[in-house]
């Protein structure tokens, strides 16, 4: 609540620093937690008062019409199975566990769980996405708040690994010198 000049501030009506997640939150921000790992979060060197971008792993499947072989092809040459994206940008740690607090000491502890601090919509997103597949906290630089604008596609393993074309190109070439 606010307080008037020269209000006395009885002892019960203080919050303790890092008692209270919620006292930190932001106006219309929301604290969500993810299960992670140390390949989910740069090694396990993501802690409270970082800065990450979320990326999403997840399988594809699509359908195409029966019979659409252009359709099926395109899927095939572009999306596979496996695709990744970053869905969120330059968002705050809150807590590792339930420490809000970096460790003062050497010793750094994996967490198994990290509190991000997301407005309402994209809370419903990392809630969504964290059933699609597998969430990957990429650790932003101190200061690096600059948002990437996409201008590339979706990345799948059909568009990562080109083993399909050299496969392609050999079969051709074995083709055309046994005069097929």
């Amino acid at each position: 609540r606010p307080v008037t000049k020269d209000e006395p501030i009885p002892q019960s009506a203080i919050i303790a620093s890092g008692a209270l997640l919620s006292a930190t939150l932001a106006p219309g921000m929301r604290a969500i937690a993810i299960e992670v790992d140390p390949h989910s979060m740069a090694g396990g060197f993501v802690g409270p008062g970082d800065y990450v971008d979320v990326i999403l792993t997840y399988k594809l499947k699509i359908k195409t019409a029966k019979g659409d072989v252009v359709a099926e092809q395109v899927v095939q040459e572009n999306l596979d199975e496996l695709a990744t994206e970053t869905l969120l940008y330059n968002i705050k740690v809150l807590a590792v566990d339930q420490s809000a607090k970096r460790p003062e000491d050497e010793k750094i502890k994996v967490g198994k769980t990290d509190t991000l601090a997301l407005n309402a919509t994209d809370s419903e997103k990392i809630s969504l996405a964290d059933s699609i597949g597998e969430l990957t906290l990429s650790l932003r630089g101190v200061g690096d708040n600059k948002i990437i604008e996409k201008n590339w596609g979706i990345v799948s393993a059909a568009r990562l690994i080109n083993i399909d074309d050299e496969v392609f190109t050999e079969y051709l070439k074995m083709k055309k010198g046994a005069g097929i």
